[in-house]
């Protein structure tokens, strides 16, 4: 058992299993982050793949790349596809989060935690967004679980739909 205070300084108890999700939780965000840093406000180009301008899907595709050596698919509708399906409320920094947006009406972003998500946006270009902002609701589709238990085929962090399910 670990213990482990919480918002308001109460001490709490966590067993192991719990303990290590936390912290592989704060070590998925800080990734993230740590690409958003390079990646902020760089536009957003529809097929575009580096700074001079870059799309949702590729946004994704290259932070999933560079910061934990997974070959994501290209497109939205690729990626829409792989990882486990989960819930909204069940959400955890590194999924996946799908929208009926953009200018190819599909849109893909990484959950970050606190109901927030990075995203190259076709407006602001790479940015954090919120999952409770009016035009995020009324467009989220679903979220995919890529990184827990991932299996890489055999060891190239190639993923594929079915090693995923």
């Amino acid at each position: 058992m670990h213990a482990v205070k919480d918002k308001d300084g109460l001490l709490l108890q966590s067993s192991q299993d719990e303990f290590e999700a936390m912290v592989r939780n704060v070590d998925i965000k800080s990734k993230i982050m740590d690409q958003y840093a390079d990646w902020k406000g760089v536009r957003y180009r529809l097929g575009g793949d580096s700074k001079r301008g870059i799309d949702c899907s590729a946004f994704v595709q290259t932070t999933f790349r560079e910061q934990f050596g997974m070959d994501l698919p290209r497109s939205t509708y690729e990626q829409e596809d792989i990882g486990k399906k989960i819930q909204r409320n069940k959400l955890r920094p590194g999924d996946l989060v799908l929208f009926g947006a953009g200018s190819t009406g599909r849109h893909v972003g990484i959950y970050l935690g606190n109901d927030q998500f990075v995203h190259a946006s076709t407006s602001n270009g790479v940015m954090i967004s919120s999952l409770s902002e009016a035009y995020w609701t009324k467009r989220y589709r679903e979220a995919r679980r890529v990184l827990p238990g991932a299996t890489q085929n055999a060891g190239n962090g190639n993923l594929t739909t079915a090693m995923l399910q």
